[in-house]
């Protein structure tokens, strides 16, 4: 098994990721947050081109195949 990704994997995935995806924002509902007594954050990954997460795992897949070749 893996060990999880450090800080410096995340900046340097991040950095792989420039100017591919955008950056999505974080929603929330009042709503929501009164019923759980918290706040509850959404990730809206949904509004990427692709219309999910899926595109940043995709890309950093790719960058990691190319640069190991």
């Amino acid at each position: 098994m893996s060990s999880p990704p450090t800080f410096a994997d995340v900046l340097a995935a991040a950095r792989r990721l420039d100017g591919v995806t955008f950056r999505t924002p974080l929603l929330e509902n009042a709503r929501v947050n009164a019923m759980l007594g918290g706040r509850l954050f959404i990730k809206a990954e949904c509004l990427q081109r692709t219309g999910s997460f899926k595109l940043r795992e995709s890309v950093l897949v790719a960058a990691d195949t190319s640069r190991n070749r």
